[in-house]
């Protein structure tokens, strides 16, 4: 168990599917925060079944997140039915690893993204998902790009590191997602 006493933590909670630029960049935002030791990403919706929406499983999530971001502890949560029992379920995530939820700050690419933290009176950190670039940087386009086999738009949108990977289980679940 980590010792919590006065220490803050960074959490950047996500869906991750997949990770790409702009996760990445609240990310390193919060490493720049917390460093490695007291950086936790979590990545929701692991009970999600294979869908347009989640075409990654999660150990897939975690691997990508692992291949850029190999020293941070990434953790898992499914999704629950609702905001409140989702972030009671997050809290008891956290506290099993020894970090102290009101004690965290909790990192987002947009307002959209990180609303209901706020909403429940939580610390908040919006990172610019853009950056320097100038491309539009969400993972419901990337999903797009690799469903119209655009491979050469993710340049620049997700890491040339597990880009191959992800577009090697892409196409391998192409037929169960959307058919013949």
């Amino acid at each position: 168990m980590i010792n919590t006493q006065g220490k803050k933590y960074g959490v950047f909670v996500g869906r991750i599917s997949p990770l790409h630029h702009g996760h990445a960049q609240a990310i390193e935002a919060m490493l720049q925060d917390f460093g490695h030791e007291c950086s936790t990403i979590v990545i929701g919706s692991t009970n999600a079944p294979i869908a347009e929406k989640t075409p990654f499983t999660f150990d897939e999530r975690k691997s990508f997140c692992e291949a850029i971001f190999p020293e941070v502890r990434v953790l898992g949560l499914p999704d629950f039915h609702n905001n409140e029992a989702w972030l009671a379920a997050l809290d008891r995530l956290l506290e099993e690893q020894g970090i102290d939820p009101s004690s965290t700050v909790f990192y987002g690419g947009s307002g959209p993204d990180i609303a209901f933290f706020e909403a429940d009176g939580r610390s908040v950190e919006i990172v610019d998902r853009y950056g320097d670039s100038s491309l539009s940087i969400s993972a419901t386009d990337i999903r797009q790009f690799l469903r119209r086999k655009e491979y050469e738009k993710l340049d620049g949108r997700v890491d040339p590191r597990i880009r191959e990977q992800v577009i090697e289980l892409f196409e391998k679940r192409r037929h169960e997602i959307y058919g013949k």
